[in-house]
């Protein structure tokens, strides 16, 4: 459903990756997410869609509550070429998935190639209130990190604490509300 009424909405999130059989492993496994696989999509409809001259795709989704992620591994044309910007580069982009255990998480990704950028990290939300699903996070902290695989697909996951909890900082690395800012 790409609207609903006078709104739009988002229908799906895709990645190309070099993998599409490790990439769905990550989804299925570390994520326990359902992953659909699929024939491939024909060469005609591909190159129409795409603009990219002798394009074939194998194809997989995964079905994320409220959202679908379209992952294409193109067997054709060949030379192409793996990517991995920065997330201060044009074009960089990443999902995020709030997961309960970011620990377990990370261990279950590892045997697919994703491996954390930095290590995770508590970010204070201080007075910034961001109201997940009517929960708000004003006062709460948020344990962050960002994963990369070989293929520069990049995945975000975050922990939120399950309640405010003020001054807590035992390891002394959270970073402080006052450096997260709400944009007006």
């Amino acid at each position: 459903m790409a609207t609903q009424g006078d709104r739009t909405t988002v229908n799906h999130t895709s990645f190309t990756v070099g993998n599409l059989d490790r990439v769905t492993g990550f989804f299925r496994e570390a994520l326990a997410l359902e992953v659909l696989d699929l024939d491939a999509a024909t060469r005609r409809v591909m190159e129409e869609v795409t603009g990219v001259d002798q394009a074939e795709v194998r194809v997989a989704y995964v079905m994320c509550p409220g959202h679908q992620i379209e992952l294409f591994q193109y067997t054709s044309p060949g030379g192409t070429e793996t990517v991995q910007p920065r997330p201060c580069d044009p074009g960089f982009a990443h999902i995020s998935f709030e997961v309960p255990d970011m620990e377990s998480v990370i261990a279950k990704a590892e045997p697919f190639g994703f491996r954390p950028i930095r290590a995770p990290v508590w970010i204070d939300l201080g007075t910034l209130d961001l109201a997940k699903d009517g929960e708000p996070t004003k006062g709460r902290r948020m344990l962050n990190c960002y994963m990369r695989d070989g293929d520069g697909l990049a995945i975000e996951l975050m922990q939120y604490e399950p309640e405010a909890v003020q001054g807590n900082d035992p390891d002394g690395t959270t970073v402080k509300g006052e450096d997260v800012h709400a944009v007006q």
